[in-house]
């Protein structure tokens, strides 16, 4: 009896495993990110102020963490500051671009 209950549990499990793969296959990533309420970004302008956002919270925590004296890091700090607000201006430039060719 035994024996004959486990062989039912194990099939039943296999199509239980069956059942939920297939159900699996039919979720795609906007479903999966909604269940554990998230959503897609599809603006690529965002996307990238979000990364450029957090190199500059890294870049500053490396500054600030480094041993280094007050003036010094200071003076990197700018320096740093600087080249990040070169980059975004190019970046940014580089994107209005591409969305005016885009609309052309």
């Amino acid at each position: 009896m035994r024996l004959l209950l486990k062989g039912a549990m194990a099939l039943g499990s296999i199509v239980g495993a069956r059942h939920a793969a297939k159900l699996l296959r039919n979720i795609d990533l906007d479903d999966a990110l909604g269940y554990v309420g998230l959503e897609r970004r599809h603006n690529p302008m965002s996307t990238a102020a979000l990364v450029a956002l957090s190199a500059a919270v890294g870049a500053g925590a490396a500054l600030m963490l480094a041993p280094s004296s007050g003036a010094e890091l200071r003076s990197r700090l700018g320096d740093r500051l600087q080249d990040a607000k070169s980059k975004l201006q190019n970046m940014a430039s580089s994107e209005t671009r591409q969305f005016a060719d885009i609309g052309s």
